[in-house]
């Protein structure tokens, strides 16, 4: 029998050697056996246009792994051009395959030849299917550049697959159905070492182009935060608003769920109902609210109808209107409209089987309570109603008919104008759609033009909205909204989960340039630009002039509560709408308590721990490098700079903050920043600027502010 030596007495009796005999010998234990752990692994061969080391071309893109097309870079004499088209990839394969634990990175060279930007996913394959995760290469080091070459390195913990999987090829592959152009290639390597530490990227920050905006306080709000949410958080909003509240009865304290649940009509608990309208659950919301110092903003029902009694009622008993596909199981008698073939719905139910209807008067006598109970002006902000475009489908058991052009306003018309003649001094917010389709056409068109619209001079839905509240402002001088609201909730696959895979953070970090960016195509089904707040800016503009009217974002999200890509998609989304002049936004809704998400607020409104808060002017802030680093910034009072920095990449980057375009040469920049492992706001230091900038680096998935004192 033979006997082998275990690991330790091997280690044990090289440690008997010289010390410089002893390392020579252990490298040779370690690296024989696992060579590939110690060197790279290189792919392709400039020099010779070939594969190299096993790998071999399985790609079936319009390929050339010889092209003499673009310059080289290296030295080398050749590059692979590849066709970006039709979904079409390049794709190189190895029998033997390679051992992400033994690489750091897959790192390569890219030219976008006469165009640039072409869009290019990668993903490892596993025995001839693809594993992991797709990964954006524009988020380690793109895009590709027209006529320049570009270093793209991809940490192999990004693809996502087990460390003892062997990965037998990768593809690059185009992500468009469209002819993109030529692209090009070269110094494809598997990367044994850590990467280089990153090369700086610098933050530029100037005076903002005019027209000019003041970060509102407003902008830090929320829906249905609690009292202990609003002390952690110092939200500076609070929300009663949503689908139930559509239907609230202020005065019997019962919301009508709608769709949401069984269409049915709950009465919240109340210790007195003797003492009614008085100890509601909306009074209780607005007191939590102010005695946070927050602002209340409160949705009043214009859909005309309301639970009649606090009697729990629901509008389609299966008793009365037949079987259906689903029913409350705790209440079997409560379906959901819905026939039992899963796609017919019940029609011709009874609203006042639940409802009673309302007016405009109903509406005013609540804010009469309000001022009654709280004081005049306490509560100032109130919603026109919630999302009226989907009452057909949410409120079908009232109103099943599609809303049109002209509903709309008649009914803002109706309550507004009855709400200001008696409440002049309310900010009124509306028309509060859901999203897309809502922007710009009416329900009764559905999601496109049709003759609603073009019986409305061709105006899209919102615009013809704006144009008459400026045209009832011409002819009486009331302007019955002063705020333009709308919900914004991306569309694209897994932004709104917890996936967190390479493919859909970078997804989830583009999808924010619908907020802003006419460039930006929607990558959803919407497959348009959307940039929804240059786009009411203009109609204000148009129809009311240049700020007189504000914006308001009242609904949104961009990920799970607790992860840090979600954190750092509001923190961007939330100093966006600053940038671009949003005056209220709230979160749908409350993050959950000791989340992520709470800290990208946190950083805004309580970055101390002690009350903190950001403030100022809105400057322009330049990152050299966007799709790695977002940057924005502010001027406060007394010398004070808020630079608010996220590195949307994994890795730590470099970063060079320049505020000399402001004048600045001395100061000190106290820093503050969450990343993934944090649970609380950390205070990371206190840096010096010399000639206006200071050096620092992020850490990877971060969000970062600078308060810069130079006073």
């Amino acid at each position: 029998m033979i006997v082998k030596p275990s690991f330790l007495f091997l280690i044990r009796r090289m440690m008997m050697l010289p010390r410089l005999l002893f390392v020579c010998c252990l490298l040779l234990f370690v690296c024989a056996p696992l060579a590939i752990v110690c060197q790279d692994e290189q792919v392709y061969d400039g020099k010779k246009g070939t594969l190299v080391n096993g790998w071999q071309n399985w790609s079936w893109a319009k390929v050339n792994f010889a092209s003499g097309d673009v310059a080289p870079p290296s030295g080398d004499s050749f590059s692979i051009s590849m066709l970006v088209s039709n979904w079409t990839a390049l794709y190189m394969h190895n029998d033997q395959g390679v051992l992400t634990s033994s690489f750091t990175a897959l790192q390569f060279k890219a030219h976008g030849g006469s165009v640039g930007n072409q869009p290019l996913l990668i993903q490892l394959i596993v025995s001839g299917n693809p594993a992991g995760s797709y990964v954006d290469i524009n988020a380690y080091g793109g895009p590709l550049q027209a006529g320049k070459w570009v270093t793209i390195a991809i940490p192999m913990t990004s693809f996502n697959i087990p460390a003892s999987t062997p990965a037998t090829g990768f593809w690059l592959q185009s992500n468009t159905a469209n002819d993109a152009g030529t692209a090009y290639f070269d110094d494809f390597v598997f990367l044994s070492k850590p990467l280089p530490p990153p090369s700086n990227i610098t933050v530029t920050v100037m005076p903002a182009p005019k027209p000019t905006y003041t970060l509102s306080n407003m902008l830090f709000g929320i829906n249905w935060a609690s009292a202990a949410q609003l002390a952690a958080n110092k939200y500076t909003a609070n929300r009663w608003g949503g689908n139930a509240v559509t239907r609230y009865a202020w005065d019997l304290d019962v919301q009508n769920h709608a769709s949401d649940w069984f269409f049915e009509g709950i009465p919240n608990p109340i210790a007195d109902e003797s003492k009614l309208p008085y100890g509601t659950s909306s009074d209780a919301f607005i007191n939590t609210t102010l005695q946070a110092g927050a602002e209340p903003i409160v949705t009043l029902p214009m859909i005309g109808w309301s639970p009649k009694d606090r009697t729990y009622r629901w509008s389609f008993s299966v008793a009365k209107y037949g079987a259906q596909q689903k029913t409350d199981p705790y209440h079997t008698d409560a379906g959901n409209g819905i026939k039992t073939d899963g796609k017919t719905d019940v029609v011709g139910n009874n609203p006042t089987d639940t409802d009673r209807p309302i007016d405009p008067s109903y509406v005013v006598k609540w804010l009469d309570h309000i001022t009654e109970a709280f004081g005049p002006d306490k509560v100032k902000y109130f919603e026109m109603d919630n999302e009226p475009g989907l009452w057909s489908s949410t409120h079908r058991d009232v109103h099943p008919a599609p809303l049109s052009y002209d509903e709309l306003w008649n009914r803002t018309l109706l309550y507004a104008s009855a709400i200001k003649a008696k409440y002049p001094n309310v900010k009124l917010m509306g028309p509060v759609p859901w999203g897309w389709c809502a922007y710009l056409y009416s329900p009764q068109d559905g999601c496109s033009a049709g003759p609603d619209q073009a019986a409305h001079g061709g105006l899209k839905f919102m615009e013809y909205y704006i144009s008459k509240v400026a045209e009832h402002k011409k002819q009486t001088g009331v302007q019955l909204i002063d705020y333009v609201d709308f919900h914004y909730y991306p569309q694209e696959n897994g932004v709104l989960s917890s996936q967190e895979d390479a493919a859909t953070v970078a997804l989830r970090f583009r999808t924010i340039r619908g907020l802003w960016d006419p460039t930006y195509v929607d990558e959803s089904w919407i497959a348009a630009p959307i940039y929804i707040i240059p786009r009411i800016k203009a109609w204000i503009q148009q129809y009311m002039g240049q700020g007189q009217m504000g914006i308001a974002m009242s609904e949104f999200t961009w990920g799970d509560d607790d992860i840090i890509t979600g954190a750092l998609a509001q923190v961007i989304a939330l100093n966006t709408c600053a940038k671009e002049g949003v005056q209220i936004s709230s979160r749908w809704v409350a993050p959950a308590s000791n989340t992520r998400t709470e800290l990208a607020y946190q950083l805004h409104t309580n970055y101390d721990g002690a009350g903190a808060h950001i403030s100022g002017t809105v400057l322009n802030a330049t990152s050299s490098a966007d799709l790695e680093v977002s940057s924005f910034a502010y001027a406060a009072s007394g010398g004070v700079y808020y630079v608010v920095l996220v590195n949307k990449v994994q890795g730590p980057v470099g970063v060079k903050l320049d505020l000399s375009g402001l004048g600045v040469t001395t100061g000190n920049a106290v820093l503050y920043s969450f990343w993934e492992s944090t649970t609380h706001i950390m205070p990371v230091g206190k840096a010096a600027l010399s000639n206006g900038a200071v050096d620092m680096t992020l850490q990877g998935w971060s969000a970062t502010l600078a308060v810069v004192y130079t006073v």
